[in-house]
């Protein structure tokens, strides 16, 4: 679910469903973990400017929780 939450923010919100822009999948054994990784063409985004997922006011929010 998560890994799906993410490729769909990358179409979404990095790349604005621009259609000439992709996202990758990479997906990595490490043994003891998976680790996926979606990267997008977009422009990027300052992790400073978003809002707390955890403040009083956004925890009953319906969206933005993916990043914390």
């Amino acid at each position: 679910m998560a890994t799906r939450e993410a490729a769909v923010n990358a179409v979404l919100h990095g790349n604005e469903y621009d259609s000439d822009k992709r996202f990758k999948a990479c997906f990595e054994n490490t043994g003891t973990a998976l680790v996926i990784t979606i990267t997008d063409q977009g422009k990027g985004l300052d992790p400073e400017t978003l809002p707390d997922p955890l403040a009083p006011e956004n925890l009953l929010r319906g969206t933005g929780r993916g990043i914390s």
